[in-house]
């Protein structure tokens, strides 16, 4: 089943615990993934692309000590481990 990027990205935008910065990031993540071929999605999703911050940095640096975020993300990649399995 292909990654749904807009899923992951506003699962955490929704979470209240979730700071505003972050969730500027994020929008700004999802902005930059739009037009990346799908077979580069999961890489582009979650590491650093030239100026562009991927998911795993932008938690690091804004919710580092959120455990709302980092449960959601443990589940996400689980999931997504499963998917490839």
């Amino acid at each position: 089943m292909p990654i749904d990027l807009h899923e992951i990205i506003d699962s955490f935008k929704n979470l209240e615990s979730i700071s505003q910065i972050t969730k500027e990031k994020l929008t700004k993540l999802n902005t930059s993934l739009l037009y990346v071929p799908p077979e580069l999605i999961k890489e582009r999703l979650f590491n650093n692309f030239k100026s562009q911050q991927g998911l795993c940095s932008i938690l690091m640096e804004h919710e580092s000590e959120n455990n709302n975020a980092i449960i959601l993300y443990n589940k996400i990649v689980k999931d997504l481990n499963e998917d490839n399995s």
